[in-house]
């Protein structure tokens, strides 16, 4: 791996619903809750921690609505930013750099 690690972390200015909306249309990145293995697993963890901690309890672990993480697997880092892009302009996210200048894992391109 050279530069960064795999794992990314985004917190995006929407709410929990279009955070969601988002990961749920992503198709190389899948809804995983544990990072092991060569897939690439995205988590939206105000969702997938205890259903039991209310929104301040998660705010005070600094887990926000939006947080999005991402673990970079042995696909390629150019189609996984392509599919980050469309995905999120098609929930109407409003990404303010271009991902090709977020860091995202190993350099495997």
């Amino acid at each position: 791996m050279v530069g960064y690690g795999g794992v990314n972390s985004f917190e995006f200015d929407v709410t929990l619903e279009t955070t969601s909306r988002f990961i749920h249309r992503l198709r190389i990145a899948v809804i995983a809750p544990s990072f092991g293995g060569v897939e690439t697993p995205v988590e939206q963890p105000a969702l997938m921690n205890p259903k039991d901690k209310s929104p301040q309890d998660r705010l005070e672990l600094c887990i926000k609505d939006n947080l999005v993480r991402l673990v970079v697997g042995a696909k390629g880092t150019a189609d996984l930013r392509h599919e980050l892009a469309v995905v999120g302009r098609l929930v109407g996210l409003m990404i303010d750099r271009p991902l090709s200048m977020i860091p995202i894992g190993a350099s495997n391109d």
